[in-house]
């Protein structure tokens, strides 16, 4: 789509035309305008989609120019640029061929907003036009999700994929834009329309979400690319953004566990270090506790030291938290390793003891979107139920020779 600032002040026109990254939010920026007069000389030969026009100019305003160019070009959208609280024709009052007003005192995270809600309303119009390929576009989309989003591997098809293979889904969500549905999906929209020029492949919105479908990550240099990426949408945008990568994956039947892995790593977005965590389902990242950090626990368990223990507690989640490679799973599965040393332990301590009582096997209890000190507490709450019931139960000499037992074993 393509866009046309008329200013008759060189510093603003110039400063708009810099200010924002035009042809990554998907738009040709034209040569700026000096004059109305220059601008409508040039409407018809250029024919831009979008244009943005100060209100106030020496010679024909900006509310003439207005009309004027919307009977060259009626599908035009108008957005009139004012200095001073706009009159009735820069708010859109009926009957006005304008879009929206800005005052020039916006920045560019308004400036975008308005330009992108201008986008998205000629884009829906142009849906509704070309109607043949419109049932077409729909039915895509309606297949990528059905296949990647829900998992009906019956709708399948290797040809909607960019590329030959390997391939992976990653996963956006935005805010800061506002709270409203209106602003939450013209986010979104900006999003994709943005990330569609800096990333690009097949893309969908599902529910608060956007899907990217992309060759898969082939080294740190594309991994690097990406994180760059979702960095500079943010600072374009003014929002926060999470963007979160599956497994690569060969087989195109594999793309919904792809999608799940990405998915479900949104779910953590608190405990990412730098918004994007690339392969999120690639085994690799640490997820069971070293032998060191074993003995660790059982001596603090041994001493009956509950604020160490929960100091040390908070450590070990720390660690696992700030790792880039951390997924949920292998969070899930390093907590737990942990508990388990923690039981193993206690076992061979009361068996050790003459003790025949099963030991209860608590499973951490971790909150689905908790942060680091949640997590931190589930585990400390399973490694003090172990620690409450060995001395508890256990004699001092025993719970000595149990020590001396673990120690050996480990």
């Amino acid at each position: 789509m393509k866009v046309l600032i008329v200013d008759d002040e060189a510093i603003f026109r110039t400063g708009l035309a810099r200010a924002i990254p035009w042809e990554e939010l998907g738009f040709a920026l034209l040569q700026p305008a000096g004059s109305a007069e220059e601008a409508l000389m040039r409407l018809t030969v250029e024919r831009p989609d979008l244009m943005l026009a100060d209100v106030h100019m020496a010679g024909i305003n900006g509310p003439s120019l207005a009309d004027e160019a919307k009977r060259l070009l009626p599908g035009l959208e108008v957005i009139f640029l004012t200095g001073r609280e706009p009159h009735a024709a820069a708010r859109g009052a009926p009957g006005q061929p304008v879009s929206d007003w800005l005052p020039k005192t916006s920045t560019p995270e308004n400036i975008i907003r308005t330009v992108m809600a201008a986008k998205r309303r000629m884009e829906k119009r142009r849906r509704a036009d070309s109607l043949p390929s419109k049932p077409m576009d729909d039915a895509k989309t309606r297949q990528l999700i059905g296949w990647i989003a829900e998992g009906m591997a019956e709708m399948a098809d290797r040809s909607l994929l960019p590329g030959d293979g390997p391939w992976q889904v990653l996963v956006a969500a935005a805010g800061g834009w506002g709270t409203t549905d209106r602003e939450r999906a013209l986010l979104r929209y900006a999003v994709r329309c943005a990330i569609r020029e800096l990333l690009p492949g097949e893309s969908f919105e599902y529910g608060e979400t956007i899907v990217l479908i992309q060759p898969a990550s082939r080294s740190d240099h594309d991994s690097a690319m990406r994180r760059q990426a979702a960095r500079r949408l943010e600072e374009w945008l003014g929002c926060r953004l999470d963007l979160v990568g599956g497994e690569p994956v060969i087989r195109p039947e594999r793309m919904h566990r792809s999608y799940l892995i990405a998915r479900d790593t949104l779910a953590y977005r608190q405990m990412m270090r730098d918004g994007m965590r690339e392969n999120a389902g690639i085994a690799g990242g640490k997820s069971i506790c070293s032998a060191e950090e074993e003995r660790q626990v059982i001596r603090l368990l041994m001493a009956n030291k509950p604020d160490e223990l929960k100091r040390w507690t908070g450590a070990y989640v720390r660690r696992f938290m700030q790792d880039p490679e951390t997924t949920p799973g292998t969070l899930t599965a390093a907590l737990q390793s942990v508990a388990m040393a923690a039981y193993r332990w206690l076992e061979r301590a009361e068996r050790a003891g003459g003790l025949t009582e099963p030991v209860p096997r608590l499973a951490v209890c971790r909150p689905p979107d908790g942060g680091e000190q949640d997590h931190a507490e589930a585990l400390y709450a399973c490694l003090a139920a172990v620690m409450e019931r060995h001395h508890r139960n256990l004699p001092e000499n025993l719970a000595e020779m149990a020590e001396r037992d673990t120690m050996d074993g480990t």
